[in-house]
C-alpha cells in the first residue's frame, strides 16, 4: 500500500512540473489519471487508513481543476498545522482556490 501512495505522490508532482510548452495536455491528464488510480489503490489496500497528505491532495485537485476540493484539503492542512510559519501564504492560497472554485461554479452551464 505504501508503494502505491508514493507512486501517486510522485505522479502528482511530475504532473505539477510539466511544462505546457514541452508536454501535451494529454500527457498531464495521463499522469493525473495514473495518480488517481494509485491513490485509489493505496486507499483500497489500506482499507481507507492510508491517504496522501493534505498538501499533496490539494495540489492534485488543483491540477485537476477541482478547486473546491483543493481548497478543502488546504484548509484541513491548516487546521492540523495552525502554527505553520507560512500561515499567511496558506491563507492566501486557500482564498485563491476558493475564488477559483466560485468562478468555476459561475461559468458552469
Amino acid at each position: 500500500m505504501k508503494p502505491a501512495l508514493l507512486r501517486a505522490s510522485a505522479l502528482i508532482y511530475q504532473a505539477a512540473v510539466v511544462s505546457p510548452n514541452t508536454t501535451s495536455t494529454t500527457e498531464k491528464k495521463r499522469l493525473l489519471a495514473s495518480a488517481a488510480e494509485a491513490l485509489a489503490q493505496a486507499d483500497r489496500l489500506s482499507n481507507g487508513k492510508m491517504k496522501a497528505d493534505h498538501l499533496t491532495l490539494s495540489a492534485f485537485y488543483e491540477l485537476r481543476e477541482d478547486f473546491g476540493r483543493a481548497a478543502t484539503e488546504m484548509e484541513e492542512y491548516f487546521r492540523e498545522a495552525p502554527a505553520n510559519a507560512n500561515k499567511d501564504e496558506i491563507r492566501n492560497r486557500i482564498k485563491r482556490l476558493q475564488e477559483a472554485a466560485a468562478n468555476q461554479r459561475k461559468s458552469a452551464p
